[in-house]
């Protein structure tokens, strides 16, 4: 027989409930269904998860797409993270074929958790770029490691922003080195180098992206613009018109009376 506190355990949380609703939810939606989800909750007496709900920021398009992925096919996350830790693992103990196999699967796993974060924006009527499959990528990433704020969000479906990634090689290597030997200088310089030049160019894109926005923006609108006018000269063409008829029948009307 179930208890009262049995009852109690299997009744939905509320806060938990809209928040899943709200993430889970169109991404256009969201501030229209936050302001219906805490009007609901205070109706219904939950004041300070309305509060809560209120609070909620609308995610970016990246973060949201992530969230979709992390609801519908959560164990692309829990592969992604399992590849993460066996990956470290053999970097910490392995030889240099196990480090090679690991990192390997653990690449293969990211990319599947990117497709399907594709996969989510494109249902969801968005294309992502080339930029923002990175950002997708180095959200993953800086997700995957140890201590990471964003892996909680995450697997909740949760996460509202893109998570910069610090080092990109952050305990988990590029590829597989001996195990007992460090790192050269020449190589770590390289590394840097190489690091500062991608930071360049995703800013660069980044930077082009938004002029490119603003130049669709303004070319719509003067789309907008050159339609409206259009419109208005056939308008005032077809009152020219009908003017011009009536003044030849008027015209023939006075020539019948002067006969």
């Amino acid at each position: 027989m179930a208890t009262q506190h049995d009852d109690a355990k299997s009744k939905p949380d509320p806060l938990s409930e809209a928040l899943d609703r709200l993430y889970g939810a169109p991404l256009e939606r969201f501030v229209a269904l936050r302001r219906e989800l805490v009007a609901s909750l205070r109706g219904s007496g939950h004041g300070a998860a309305s509060k809560v709900v209120g609070s909620a920021v609308k995610p970016s398009r990246t973060a949201w797409a992530l969230n979709q992925v992390a609801c519908r096919r959560p164990e692309l996350l829990s592969a992604l993270f399992a590849a993460r830790d066996r990956a470290t693992a053999a970097q910490n103990g392995g030889d240099s074929d196990e480090v090679r196999a690991s990192v390997r699967a653990y690449r293969e796993r990211l990319a599947e958790v990117v497709d399907g974060a594709r996969t989510a924006a494109a249902e969801g009527g968005m294309d992502l770029g080339a930029a923002q499959g990175r950002r997708i990528g180095e959200t993953l990433q800086a997700a995957c490691a140890a201590g990471s704020e964003a892996r909680a969000d995450l697997l909740a479906g949760r996460l509202s922003q893109d998570v910069a990634l610090e080092d990109p090689f952050a305990g988990l290597a590029p590829g597989p080195m001996a195990k007992g030997h460090k790192e050269e200088g020449g190589e770590r310089q390289e590394r840097q180098a190489r690091q500062r030049a991608m930071d360049k160019a995703r800013d660069q894109v980044a930077t082009l992206e938004h002029k490119g926005a603003e130049a669709r923006a303004a070319a719509r609108q003067a789309s907008a613009l050159a339609r409206r006018a259009q419109l208005e000269a056939e308008r005032a063409a077809r009152a020219a018109a009908e003017a011009e008829q009536e003044l030849e029948r008027a015209r023939a009307e006075w020539q019948r009376l002067k006969a």
